[in-house]
């Protein structure tokens, strides 16, 4: 398995705990659940980013040097 992908299923798993930790919150723990699904939502997007640009720079072969993809 990609490792980006096992990081984003393990991130996804978290975000949906936490998720469900919300529906199930008491007053006290609101601002840490909080605190924690925003710090896995940023991580998860990160990787999507870094998946996005790994596929930018493994096309970057096929690129003109222009910029315009070839055979098009």
């Amino acid at each position: 398995m990609n490792p980006i992908s096992s990081d984003r299923q393990r991130l996804e798993s978290k975000i949906t705990f936490l998720q469900q930790q919300l529906d199930l919150y008491l007053p006290e723990t609101y601002q840490f659940l909080m605190e924690q699904m925003d710090t896995q939502q940023v991580l998860l997007k990160r990787l999507e980013v870094q998946d996005h640009f790994a596929v930018i720079d493994s096309s970057e072969g096929a690129m003109s040097p222009c910029g315009a993809l070839q055979g098009i």
